[in-house]
């Protein structure tokens, strides 16, 4: 597989929505579009996002709501260094 490093100027938006979350005392936050549940932790030096999809469509106990327009400039995963040049690995694949 033969991947390129994509330069954040050269992105172009794949796609934009509007959404509710909902953030939930259990943790989660709650997007109503994607309808995916979103948990960010912190451990020490490393900061994680844990999402999975979820079928709910009620929510108990929000302790905050609110409404975001979503721009995505890209699927791929990315990995943020401190000590680097912050966005380190943004690749996109162009040919398999």
């Amino acid at each position: 597989m033969l991947v390129k490093r994509q330069e954040p100027s050269s992105s172009r938006p794949i796609d934009d929505y509007k959404t509710e979350l909902f953030w939930c005392s259990d943790g989660w936050v709650y997007d109503t579009f994607t309808k995916t549940r979103r948990r960010y932790k912190t451990d020490g030096n490393l900061f994680n996002i844990e999402e999975e999809p979820t079928t709910r469509t009620s929510f108990s106990d929000v302790q905050y709501h609110e409404i975001v327009f979503v721009t995505v400039y890209q699927t791929n995963p990315r990995i943020w260094e401190e000590e680097g040049d912050g966005w380190c690995d943004s690749f996109c694949v162009v040919a398999e």
